[in-house]
């Protein structure tokens, strides 16, 4: 090996070696801002790790935990379209469910052998028929068709993605079915008001409104239950013992309704994959 040669080998090795420690810090900056997307997020998008380089993972997890400081007009802008989500149930009963709901009767009438679900059955959709939509159907079943595409629209372009996970995972803990009765004609309330602001405060208080929601009462059939029911001390009856159930099945889905641990599987930090926790029954209608 000649003199020249040898030194250049030796001053190369010698670079490299300084480098190894700035090479390996920064693949382990990117490890952990990958970590952090894959748990805080819906996953990394292009350019995401190099946003969070070049603003701290710290810093980025800080303002995750206060989206009211995040600008996400961009989603807003692709979410303007979507004119159900900031109705309330009156105005989708009104304009949307309702009419459906009236068709339905007057075909029930004009065909009297038609099957009649039994109120509050699980059955999907009972106000549309099967085939063509006219108008009058399409508009009750865009109520959840809105829902469905404001969660996938919040999931891919939403900057506050630590709240949209946590809205889902909540969700899908304090599950109610949009193919139940009227269900639906709540359920945009329903994760507006009684889930999404409470996603990053106390359990309680999202524990109280939910399980006061109009669609919660509904989902639980709790709408039928009356004092009346009861019947007297020792007294049976079908609607006391219906009542009973009623009443039986929502102290049980209140106590299912418990915090979830930071070491539980279906805790949200926990989970490797946003699939685990991510079916969420606002769209099963």
């Amino acid at each position: 090996m000649t003199r020249p040669f040898a030194l250049a080998f030796l001053l190369s090795m010698i670079a490299a070696s300084a480098g190894a420690p700035a090479i390996q810090a920064a693949a382990a900056d990117d490890a952990a801002i990958l970590h952090a997307l894959n748990r805080l997020t819906y996953g990394p998008r292009p350019g995401d790790v190099e946003r969070i380089k070049a603003m701290g993972l710290q810093k980025w997890i800080d303002l995750q935990l206060t989206p009211g400081r995040i600008d996400n007009s961009a989603l807003e802008a692709k979410l303007l379209r979507l004119e159900t989500l900031t109705l309330d149930s009156e105005t989708i009963q009104r304009e949307y469910a309702g009419p459906a709901m009236a068709e339905r009767r007057k075909r029930q009438l004009e065909n009297p052998e038609a099957v009649r679900p039994e109120p509050g059955s699980m059955r999907n959709d009972p106000d549309m028929p099967r085939g063509p939509m006219d108008e009058t159907q399409r508009k009750a079943r865009q109520v959840i068709s809105d829902l469905e595409e404001a969660k996938l629209l919040r999931a891919v372009y939403s900057e506050r993605q630590l709240e949209e996970v946590l809205v889902d995972f909540w969700f899908n803990h304090f599950n109610v079915f949009a193919g139940k009765g009227a269900t639906r004609i709540y359920i945009s309330e329903y994760e507006r008001d009684a889930i999404r602001p409470y996603v990053l405060g106390h359990f309680r208080d999202m524990l109280g409104a939910t399980a006061k929601s109009p669609a919660m009462l509904f989902y639980l059939d709790n709408w039928l239950s009356s004092a009346g029911d009861a019947g007297d001390a020792g007294e049976t009856s079908d609607a006391g013992d219906r009542n009973a159930r009623r009443i039986r099945n929502r102290a049980r889905r209140l106590g299912q309704f418990r915090p979830a641990s930071p070491a539980s599987p279906a805790s949200p930090a926990s989970s490797g994959s946003r699939g685990e926790v991510s079916a969420s029954p606002a769209v099963h209608g």
